[in-house]
């Protein structure tokens, strides 16, 4: 099957689609994992420079805390946090 190229309209719907995190970008992942704790839902994914990126969604689907923090010393630093917690 020939390749085809884009439509431009596709090409900006990729280019625009989430949201963006800076500092993630060009790291290598070791592994993803899952889990749901207090009725949310928490995907964190663990980076090979012993850093993790953590995402957790509320029941409703909509991201309630995200952030990336460094576990090299066995404890999670966080060194960003881009958005806060929404209070309970």
């Amino acid at each position: 099957m020939a390749r085809r190229k884009a439509l431009p309209t596709q090409k900006a719907r990729l280019r625009c689609t989430g949201r963006r995190y800076p500092g993630v970008q060009g790291k290598i992942v070791d592994y993803i994992s899952h889990s749901i704790d207090d009725g949310m839902l928490c995907v964190t994914v663990c980076f090979k420079d012993k850093t993790l990126f953590s995402l957790r969604f509320a029941c409703d689907m909509s991201i309630v805390a995200a952030d990336i923090s460094d576990w090299k010393t066995g404890d999670y630093e966080m060194i960003r946090e881009y958005m806060k917690p929404l209070p309970r």
